[in-house]
């Protein structure tokens, strides 16, 4: 069997990894995430972008509708403006998931910090404890 300094050792040890590994498992869930925000906000970018074009489109006919020539200096402007605003639109859309994905990376590297800090005070705590008990020594008394 063994000794009570054995058990509490691999007890110690045990807690400080599994404190670490949720750690690293919680980034590599946070990175995941991230990349399913970043992919949603390339595909609603996408998205706006074919609702801009329908607007644009939608306007070329109104305006062939209503005797305006669609090459004209006027027209052309009007339609620029259109796509500027819808391009500007999607670029803004995606930086707001682009910036929410980061949110949730930086989320994921805290719990790494997290896990190694709460390993490193688990040991240390343990360590104490072997001490205070006079685990593993020949004096059995409590240090004080």
């Amino acid at each position: 069997m063994a000794s009570a300094g054995a058990m509490m050792a691999i007890g110690t040890g045990a807690k400080a990894g599994a404190s670490i590994a949720g750690g690293f498992l919680q980034r590599g869930e946070a990175r995941r995430q991230a990349r399913r925000v970043e992919k949603a906000g390339e595909l609603e970018a996408e998205r706006m972008r074919n609702e801009a074009a329908q607007v644009l489109s939608a306007q070329r006919v109104a305006f062939a509708g209503s005797g305006v020539d669609p090459s004209s200096p006027t027209a052309l402007d009007v339609a620029a403006q259109a796509a500027r605003i819808g391009e500007l639109n999607a670029l803004r859309r995606q930086f707001e998931f682009q910036e929410e994905a980061r949110a949730i990376r930086e989320a994921g590297s805290r719990a790494v910090m997290l896990g190694i800090s709460e390993g490193i005070g688990t040991v240390l705590e343990g360590g104490y404890k072997m001490r205070e008990y006079g685990v593993g020594s020949k004096q059995k008394t409590k240090v004080r």
